[in-house]
């Protein structure tokens, strides 16, 4: 584990209560270094209704009221502790609709959904006969976890095979369109 991924699970195990408090779950959290870092937390309500193909179903995640409760509670923490010693910004933000998929069990809720997955170096896809050459990025359909490693299905059928601390980055990669087309059928229903 690189010391930047041991700063962010130590921010993660300080921060995570407070989200859980909140009535919401921590997805994701990221301590992005510059100027000024930002550390930005990603947070959404638990056990939302999914959307197959989709992800979670639009309308329903958390509120831009429950985002500024949590990011007022973890400036707090984070003032007392003293954790972040040089000036940052604080985001807290809902995932959207290209939520990040970052814990284990995530991976296994959203298999069968279209996801996008960025590895730290080139990994090879699986088989003897791929005539894909190694990447860093793995487009298609997520498979069964195997072992502590995500499968990743592409649309012509080859698959990776993806250790979970080889991932950078991983996020749902729906189809647009139906996704849009969702969210205006759930504001209508909320007579937005």
């Amino acid at each position: 584990m690189s010391m930047k991924q041991k700063r962010q699970q130590e921010l993660w195990t300080l921060l995570e209560p407070i989200v859980e408090s909140s009535g919401c779950e921590l997805v994701d959290l990221e301590l992005v270094e510059g100027k000024t870092p930002v550390l930005r937390a990603t947070v959404d309500k638990p056990n939302l209704p999914l959307v197959q193909g989709i992800g979670v179903a639009p309308g329903d995640g958390v509120n831009l009221d429950e985002c500024a409760s949590i990011s007022r509670q973890m400036s707090a923490l984070l003032d007392v502790e003293d954790t972040i010693k040089h000036a940052f910004v604080l985001e807290v933000t809902s995932p959207g609709v290209q939520r990040p998929v970052r814990k284990p069990e995530d991976f296994a809720k959203f298999e069968g959904y279209p996801i996008h997955v960025r590895t730290e170096f080139p990994l090879e896809w699986d088989g003897p006969d791929s005539k894909r050459p190694p990447s860093r990025n793995f487009k298609g359909t997520l498979g069964p976890m195997k072992e502590n490693k995500v499968v990743v299905v592409s649309e012509d059928g080859e698959e990776a095979t993806i250790p979970l601390d080889a991932i950078l980055r991983a996020k749902l990669d729906p189809d647009m369109d139906e996704w849009l087309a969702l969210a205006t059928k759930a504001r209508a229903t909320k007579g937005e």
